[in-house]
């Protein structure tokens, strides 16, 4: 959470959210734990949260519903309660991974098959985020995690080949310039193919 009061975890294969109070001597303790509603989802087997996010400003915790194909949003108290508000829709499959501006007016999914990037708009409503776009990578691999640089101009997606059939440039940054209004653009020297083996499956990303 902004104030480090309280850390959020996603149990991917147990299907649970779960809240926790950071003590100030960084002992943590469970305040909350809950599966995800069964009435968002078609299957019970498809409901598993992965990627998360918190809101800069409001007390919102954003979680995606990764075969639920949909963007849920939680709200939570000061004792780290969560109640379930509602979710939306996300046009990419299977959204991996959150990043929210510092600005706390766009949110962006990370879909992993096709590799694309949505971007909804969450400075209107925060509690309904609303998809202005979703755009395509130049890269043949799955989109996995990815970051900011710190002034928060470019985004950079690192994919992957998840299979020996995959290609090697299927490893890769791809970096999109970001508008103003949030929208993204992928830059011309984009991707950046990572000079690693087929079989290697690069994952996380950090940009400075």
């Amino acid at each position: 959470s902004p104030d480090g009061s309280l850390m959020f975890g996603a149990e991917l294969f147990g299907g649970t959210l779960r809240s926790l109070k950071i003590h100030a001597n960084g002992r943590l303790e469970q305040a909350d734990v809950q599966s995800l509603p069964a009435s968002e989802f078609d299957r019970p087997d498809d409901a598993k949260p992965l990627g998360l996010a918190v809101h800069p400003t409001h007390k919102l915790l954003y979680v995606g519903f990764v075969l639920g194909n949909r963007l849920g949003v939680y709200r939570y108290n000061h004792n780290g309660k969560l109640e379930f508000w509602n979710s939306v829709e996300v046009s990419g499959k299977l959204p991996c991974w959150v990043l929210i501006n510092r600005a706390g007016t766009r949110l962006y999914t990370s879909n992993t098959r096709p590799p694309t990037i949505s971007v909804f708009d969450i400075g209107s409503n925060p509690t309904v985020p609303f998809e202005i776009q979703n755009i395509p990578l130049n890269s043949t691999g799955s989109c996995y995690q990815f970051a900011f640089d710190s002034t928060e101009k470019f985004l950079h997606i690192v994919t992957q080949g998840e299979s020996s059939a995959s290609p090697p440039a299927a490893n890769a940054v791809n970096t999109f310039a970001v508008a103003a209004d949030g929208t993204l653009t992928e830059v011309p020297s984009s991707p950046f193919i990572l000079p690693v083996a087929q079989k290697v499956r690069p994952q996380g990303v950090v940009a400075l």
